[in-house]
């Protein structure tokens, strides 16, 4: 019902959409198993939760890079976005910041050592050693290769850590200036580009994408019986209040806040159309053959 009424805390709408379509996707039920039986041998959420996000993405080609971090939760994907508690939602919100702009994220140590980062970073350095070449009397010898110390999280991740120095004798606006170069160098440029978010649509608001996944499971859960999801919603709306962004179509007569989800069975097609396309562009192997089946029918 809160979906229905477009009811998101601010900044979390996008981590929410993404986290309650992650729970149609029966790829991350079955790497939430996965995660919950290596908890139960003695496993940290944690470092279970990233073993199985890297044994699926293994198992299966283009998975969203946020299923890694929500597979770290524990209540994920049992519980909706809304029963999570604060600290859930917080732990969350260090790795996927969301519609809100928040401090670059400092993992503390533990995490980058339950991650393997550190295991990882420390390969990086034997692996780059220098090894300097002899060379003759008044030969110049060759520069030796250095290896930055950034690293990506995943292969198909687009989160990185990266180690700094930072010398906070600098101003604020200094150190901003720094940050902003060191984006412009050529290889991060090529980060951004090849990373950058796909377009969902001039449709794609999260909220109504919320809305159109809650209106579809209500449908599912009835039967795919309209007028009794319908009535469902009507009978356990919130009170005086209109749901979200009310279809037109329906009578002028009847105020916003009364009137029906839906006033016909097109409606909740519509919603589920709606739904398993942005499936299809958030987990295209597993839904994209389903969205194009629908699509087929309605058309």
């Amino acid at each position: 019902m809160d979906y229905l009424h477009g009811d998101v805390a601010d900044g979390e709408a996008w981590l929410a959409c993404n986290y309650e379509y992650l729970r149609e996707s029966e790829i991350f039920w079955k790497a939430a198993q996965m995660r919950d039986e290596w908890i139960g041998t003695g496993e940290a959420c944690e470092s279970a939760g990233i073993g199985a996000w890297e044994q699926i993405s293994i198992e299966n080609g283009n998975l969203p890079h946020c299923g890694g971090d929500f597979l770290c939760c524990a209540s994920f994907p049992e519980k909706d976005w809304h029963e999570l508690s604060k600290a859930e939602r917080e732990e969350i919100m260090q790795y996927l910041p969301g519609d809100r702009i928040r401090p670059l994220h400092n993992p503390d140590v533990w995490s980058l050592k339950s991650r393997r980062i550190l295991e990882r970073f420390n390969k990086m350095g034997d692996d780059a050693k220098p090894l300097p070449k002899r060379v003759r009397p008044g030969q110049k010898a060759e520069p030796m290769h250095l290896v930055p110390a950034i690293l990506q999280q995943h292969e198909s991740v687009p989160l990185f850590h990266a180690i700094f120095t930072l010398d906070f004798s600098k101003s604020k606006k200094q150190l901003g200036k720094e940050f902003a170069e060191w984006l412009e160098l050529p290889v991060n440029r090529e980060r951004l580009i090849r990373h950058k978010k796909p377009s969902i649509g001039a449709s794609g608001g999260a909220v109504d994408r919320l809305k159109d996944l809650a209106a579809w499971r209500l449908y599912r859960e009835f039967g795919n019986k309209w007028n009794a999801a319908n009535d469902f919603a009507n009978k356990h709306r919130k009170e005086n209040r209109a749901f979200h962004d009310a279809r037109k179509g329906q009578s002028k007569n009847v105020h916003r806040a009364e009137a029906d989800l839906g006033n016909e069975e097109s409606y909740f097609l519509k919603a589920r159309r709606r739904a398993l396309n942005y499936l299809a562009e958030f987990i295209p192997d597993e839904f994209a053959m389903s969205a194009e089946k629908i699509s087929k029918k309605s058309s």
